[in-house]
């Protein structure tokens, strides 16, 4: 554990229709988990902005979260430099985390608190990009085997 800032050389969010977004500023903090009992890497990214720093389809300046449109499934890619010769790096670029869910939105006085929920999972990787029948098919393979 380092008591020096970590360097978040790389934060970005490609939503569905494809627009990427750099949030590295508004990122608070960043958590990694691992659980035994989970086939996956989770976590979780604290983003705290002001009202207005997007525009949206319309031209219109609006929230990052209502901008971005985040739902559940767009990608994540993170990479942080270490910051102590102890730390290694984290890179999450080659192999993007999916956000599975958005949590604790809060609005107060110009300024917006969120929290995004992501893991690493092949089946949001699945959800995304294969239609519903080879999902089940999917499926299908995993029970017989």
């Amino acid at each position: 554990m380092s008591k020096r800032p970590s360097i978040y050389r790389k934060v970005t969010i490609t939503t569905k229709d494809g627009f990427t977004s750099d949030i590295r500023l508004a990122c608070v903090s960043i958590d990694f988990f691992q659980d035994v009992l989970s086939p996956a890497v989770t976590g979780k990214i604290i983003i705290m902005n002001s009202m207005t720093n997007i525009k949206d389809d319309q031209g219109a300046t609006v929230t990052l979260y209502e901008g971005l449109k985040l739902r559940g499934g767009e990608k994540v890619e993170i990479d942080i430099e270490p910051n102590d010769p102890d730390n290694l790096r984290l890179d999450y670029t080659f192999r993007p985390m999916y956000i599975s869910g958005v949590s604790e939105l809060n609005r107060a006085a110009l300024k917006q608190y969120f929290t995004i929920n992501y893991s690493f999972s092949f089946m949001l990787f699945l959800l995304r990009y294969l239609p519903m029948t080879l999902i089940i098919l999917f499926h299908l393979l995993i029970l017989i085997l």
